[in-house]
């Protein structure tokens, strides 16, 4: 519950029509909160792998930062669809500004993740080719 206060205060300060988001993000539970969280941070790294894999398999070189943003975006796009059809069209949940909000927090947390993992992938690269090079010599 500290966190969503937090986040809550936070947005407040940054945005003038914060207010609104500030409570719905008081209020909401934070079973609710980490959940749309951990659900949008999961699945834009996965998809963004999906992506990669699939340009591996296909023998194009794989366009990482694309993948990542491609993959931000469509988990955007979901978490938006869940929010707005199933909460508010078909009423089936609660519609909140705070699981919108969350979802994006999730997207960016993941999208930082998956751009480590490259760097951290492409370093162990650079690295084995050098050894081959040094041994090479």
């Amino acid at each position: 519950m500290r966190i969503n206060k937090i986040i809550g205060l936070s947005i407040l300060v940054v945005s003038l029509k914060g207010q609104s988001l500030a409570t719905d993000l008081a209020n909401s539970t934070e079973k609710s909160n980490s959940l749309h969280f951990y659900c949008s941070a999961i699945g834009t790294g996965l998809t963004a792998r999906t992506l990669d894999f699939v340009e591996e398999q296909l023998n194009i070189e794989p366009h990482q930062t694309r993948n990542i943003w491609i993959a931000g975006t469509f988990m955007f796009g979901v978490g938006l669809g869940k929010e707005y059809i199933w909460d508010r069209k078909l009423g089936k949940g609660v519609f909140s500004k705070a699981d919108i909000f969350m979802n994006g927090i999730g997207i960016l947390s993941g999208m930082m993740v998956k751009r480590c993992l490259n760097d951290w992938r492409e370093r162990k690269k650079n690295e084995l080719e050098y050894k081959k090079r040094i041994l090479d010599n």
